[in-house]
């Protein structure tokens, strides 16, 4: 019954979403973990996601910028393990 809510730009390049969209099937087909993606303009990423942040709603995973974490260190979940194994 695990979920997950993706939140990212809308894609500009085709092939790059048709990629993304593929391995996102890949990942549900071998996890059975459902994935929803959420798709706005690159403008409208950073506000939706400091609103989810902080109102603790709203998408599980946000593909922003690298620096985008660091405005909400107490909202993320370490997932140090996963980028070592």
């Amino acid at each position: 019954g695990a979920k997950l809510r993706l939140l990212r730009w809308v894609p500009f390049v085709p092939a790059e979403e048709a990629a993304w969209l593929a391995n996102t099937k890949k990942f549900s087909d071998a996890t059975g973990v459902e994935v929803r993606i959420d798709k706005e303009s690159w403008e409208d990423v950073r506000p939706k996601a400091a609103v989810a942040a902080n109102v603790g709603s709203g998408p599980d995973m946000v593909m922003s910028w690298f620096d985008d974490p660091h405005q909400y260190p107490d909202k993320l979940v370490d997932v140090s393990e996963l980028g070592t194994y």
